[in-house]
């Protein structure tokens, strides 16, 4: 660690693995060598909603600058306690493996910040303005609703995080709008009992919907009546980020997973086996005979069900829509 003058710290040897290194930043010690470090940072979802919009050609491709700018202004505010951060330059190599950025990465996106007004540089001191200033610089409301992430240098960028917030967010109120539906639907988890004896949650009726479909059931009705899947469909992806090219949508669901932020449940198209017995008129042998049909209480033969995602856990704290 660099020792302050203004402290009492001892200067420790950071390439000790034995001794992780701490370091301080206006008051909060911070384990950066601790792979299991997780920091909870706060955002703004409308502020978030309102950003990933903004796309501009760079060379050739569409890309968003502002929202990496923000997400180092948010890093900044998260290890800071009363918006001042000491000797910066001092400790710019922990700084840097905290934020993930390389030291003119960081140093670019720190000036324009520095523009936007949302820092300002006093000596060796980093002065973080408030969270008012913050939506005046972008035009929004001020009244935000606060999202937290616990960001691991370790194993996340939060760039990432952040992007994908406001959707993770959609995905937390689809869960609780399932989960209500189930509650208030008492003859629906009375079939449910009759696949899963214990369980009677979203996924045992997205099983038995699939099961009812292709084996037939005379509840097929009642178990369609939820849709226990949780879906983002590439049209919302396409529109929310302001994309220019479908491609564009299949890579950030490859990002996604690839970075262990969502798990993707690839379902498709299932077939029914169901047939009901008729009787029809056989013009060639001059009687009624026996025929197959499909079952018509089910539209088509054939049937796509939604995928599903699952948001991986304890990456976000949401704040509760609805009581419960």
């Amino acid at each position: 660690m660099f020792t302050n003058k203004s402290t009492n710290y001892i200067k420790t040897d950071i390439n000790n693995a034995a001794k992780p290194c701490k370091f301080v930043i206006n008051c909060a010690i911070i384990n950066i060598n601790t792979k299991k470090t997780s920091y909870k940072v706060k955002i703004h979802r409308e502020l978030i909603f309102a950003i990933l919009k903004n796309r501009e050609l760079k060379t050739k491709y569409q890309t968003n600058n502002e929202i990496k700018y923000l997400a180092l202004y948010y890093l900044l505010k998260g290890i800071s306690q009363t918006g001042i951060i000491k000797q910066y330059a001092r400790n710019l190599e922990h700084i840097l493996s905290y934020t993930g950025l390389s030291q003119g990465t960081f140093y670019r996106h720190l000036n324009e910040l520095v523009k936007f007004g949302l820092v300002t540089k006093q000596s060796n001191n980093l002065v973080l303005s408030d969270y008012k200033t913050l939506f005046a610089v972008y035009g929004v409301e001020e009244e935000q609703t606060p999202i937290y992430i616990n960001y691991d240098p370790n194993t996340h960028k939060f760039i990432h995080l952040l992007e994908f917030s406001t959707l993770a967010d959609n995905i937390y109120r689809q869960k609780l709008l399932i989960k209500k539906k189930l509650e208030k639907s008492p003859y629906t988890l009375e079939l449910l009992q009759r696949y899963a004896k214990q369980q009677t949650t979203a996924r045992t009726l997205a099983v038995a919907q699939k099961h009812a479909f292709v084996n037939g059931s005379d509840e097929l009705n009642t178990l369609f009546f939820i849709n226990p899947n949780v879906t983002i469909t590439w049209k919302r992806l396409y529109r929310e980020f302001n994309f220019k090219s479908y491609k564009s949508v299949s890579y950030l669901k490859k990002k996604l997973q690839r970075n262990n932020i969502v798990t993707i449940d690839k379902n498709g198209f299932f077939t029914s086996k169901v047939q009901a017995k008729t009787k029809a008129y056989n013009e060639e042998k001059d009687k009624t005979v026996n025929t197959y049909r499909y079952n018509q209480k089910i539209n088509n033969t054939q049937k796509q069900f939604p995928d599903n995602w699952n948001l991986a856990a304890n990456l976000y704290v949401f704040t509760p829509y609805y009581k419960n």
